[in-house]
């Protein structure tokens, strides 16, 4: 059960409604996070999700036609941090692994 606190957040952000959220809070639920780790993980995905999309539309207005250039540039992954252990800069696409790691 989600707290009235944590769901008064996500109606404000929008988020309540949202199946990215909600996919990605019960990733980390599966990977046994508590709620409230949970909560936050997928918060900060969402907010690296809409960071990276405005980035996008900024970009594209600035130079028509570059905006799916495919780019290798760590600094253009998405990254997150470790809620066991704390590590930052790991790789979304690898976040679940390491924390799995972590938990065992």
């Amino acid at each position: 059960m989600v707290s009235n606190t944590i769901k008064d957040d996500l109606i404000n952000r929008g988020l309540w409604n949202n199946a990215k959220y909600w996919s990605k809070f019960g990733e980390m639920l599966d990977i046994g996070l508590p709620v409230e780790d949970s909560y936050q993980m997928a918060k900060e995905y969402m907010d690296t999700l809409n960071n990276k999309e405005s980035s996008r539309r900024h970009h594209a207005k600035r130079v028509p036609g570059k905006a799916d250039d495919k780019k290798s540039n760590i600094e253009d992954e998405e990254v997150g941090e470790c809620p066991v252990c704390g590590k930052t800069g790991i790789p979304l696409i690898d976040l679940q692994r390491h924390v799995n790691d972590c938990l065992q």
